[in-house]
């Protein structure tokens, strides 16, 4: 369907922005994403990279809070193997 390609770039381009180091970019390509997009098929994906990207940032506390969130909210998806692993480390 036409959102759910929209949806996929909107996340492919979030992980552009990581991949190139950019980890704001990739924050602020994700706001859009929430904003654009009521359901948000790929939510558990965006909000790994937005984990990702907080802590690139040395966001501590808001990496471990996406992290605690994608855990609550999917705890089925296969990215919450990477938010057990913050939520279990001291940084």
């Amino acid at each position: 369907s036409p959102a759910r390609a929209g949806e996929v770039a909107v996340i492919d381009a979030a992980r552009a922005d990581l991949r190139r180091g950019d980890p704001g970019s990739a924050l602020a390509t994700l706001n859009a994403y929430e904003n654009r997009f009521g359901v948000r098929r790929l939510e558990p994906e965006a909000l790994y990279l937005r984990m990702e990207a907080l802590g690139r940032e040395g966001d501590v506390e808001g990496r471990r809070r996406v992290a605690e969130r994608l855990l609550a909210e999917f705890p089925g998806a296969p990215q919450t193997s990477r938010a057990r692993a913050v939520l279990e480390s001291r940084r």
